[in-house]
């Protein structure tokens, strides 16, 4: 994971103190998919997607 961009959160989630840092790395091919994967720990990732997909008339 050395090529990927490394995001360091301020503070930590609630409930995950010791997990600061994390790399988005893309889970499909569509682009959808997506995890958040600790730098911290080995087993700590999270499912995320970008909302357009899913609500198409949402607007930042």
């Amino acid at each position: 994971m050395d090529d990927l961009p490394v995001i360091e959160l301020v503070e930590a989630m609630p409930g995950f103190p010791g997990d600061r840092r994390f790399a988005l790395v893309r889970l499909d091919d569509d682009g959808i998919l997506h995890g958040l994967r600790s730098l911290d720990r080995d087993d700590l990732e999270f499912v995320v997607v970008p909302p357009a997909p899913f609500y198409p008339r949402l607007r930042p």
